[in-house]
Parts: C-alpha cells; sequence; structure tokens
C-alpha cells in the first residue's frame, strides 16, 4: 500500500502495472504503476514512460480498454469537459470556448481528410505499379494490407472527432434555446 499524501490523496503502487498506448493503441506510451486516489476515487496514474521519465496523468485524460489504458489528446479531454461543462451551466464564456474547440476539431477532420487523399494516391501508385509489373504481387498485397489498417485507424479518428462535434453542437444549440427561454 502507499503513503497518504495529504488527507484527501493516497498513493497506491498497483500489483501489476498497467500498460498505456497512445489514444489509437499504436505505440506503448509506458506503464501506471501508481494510482492515485482522492476521496476515494482514481484521480490520477504515475505513469513511467519509456525513457523511464515519471507523469502523473489525470483520469480524464486516460481511458481503459481491454486491460489498458489509452493516452487521449488534449483536444479530446478538453471537448468533453466542454460538453459536460456546457451540460451544467451553459455560460458565454463556455460557449465561445466551445465555438473555438469545434473549430480546432474542424481543422483535425480537415486534415485527416487529407490524410485519407493521400492513402488513395498511395493507392493509385501501387496499382499502377503492380500493373507494371514494377513491383511483386506479394509486396502489392502487403502493402494494402498496412494500408487498408492505417485507413480504419483513420477512419475511427474520424468518427470520433465527428462525434465530438455533434455532442458540442447540440450543447450549443441547447445553449442558445435556454438563453432565449431566459429573455
Amino acid at each position: 500500500m502507499g503513503s497518504t499524501c495529504g488527507r484527501l490523496s493516497e498513493r497506491r503502487t498497483l500489483k501489476k502495472p498497467l500498460e498505456v498506448y497512445d489514444w489509437e493503441g499504436r505505440f506503448l506510451v509506458g506503464h501506471a504503476e501508481v494510482e492515485v486516489r482522492k476521496e476515494g476515487r482514481v484521480a490520477a496514474y504515475e505513469v513511467r514512460l519509456r525513457d523511464g521519465v515519471v507523469i502523473e496523468y489525470p483520469i480524464e485524460q486516460l481511458r481503459e480498454v481491454k486491460g489498458r489504458l489509452m493516452l487521449m489528446p488534449t483536444w479530446y479531454v478538453v471537448a468533453e469537459q466542454l460538453i459536460s461543462r456546457l451540460q451544467r451551466e451553459p455560460s458565454k464564456e463556455a460557449i465561445n470556448e466551445a465555438r473555438r474547440v469545434a473549430a480546432v476539431l474542424n481543422d483535425i477532420l480537415t486534415a485527416l481528410e487529407g490524410e485519407r487523399e493521400r492513402q488513395r494516391e498511395l493507392v493509385l501508385a501501387k496499382i499502377a505499379d503492380y500493373s507494371l509489373g514494377d513491383i511483386s504481387e506479394d509486396d502489392y498485397q502487403s502493402f494494402v494490407a498496412r494500408l487498408q489498417e492505417e485507413r480504419r485507424r483513420v477512419n475511427e479518428r474520424m468518427q470520433i472527432i465527428r462525434d465530438l462535434i455533434d455532442r458540442l453542437n447540440m450543447q450549443l444549440v441547447a445553449a442558445k434555446l435556454g438563453e432565449k427561454f431566459e429573455e
């Protein structure tokens, strides 16, 4: 059992460290070795990164998936917190911040759409190479399999971002409607 830091915070070393991956599950970031509890709830994990550095990540930045933790990007966490804030107490400040975050999410979505276009161009080039005999069928099939996995990940990211944008927009509409009823 870990030591108690202050009256409300307790650190406990995990019996078995949890693997922590990037939000796509592609890269091992490190291992969560210590659980930080506040008021009886998990508030954070101390994660030892692959280079040995230890960083404490708040629970809002981590998602448990299939027995391992995924480190979520900051824009995801900010969007989730804004959605929650708008549901509880819509304010002009929160509405303006939500609009800015939605614009950032739209920029990320546009970049991912550009990535999909780049993938399409790569496929066309490989089809030409294969058709002209410049690469073997095995090389072509291997390329297609890698690109299909990459496309699946891009599509998943795009769906997550679209869902966040939709949820933010729904909260913005609800906040706007609430303003009209208060007038």
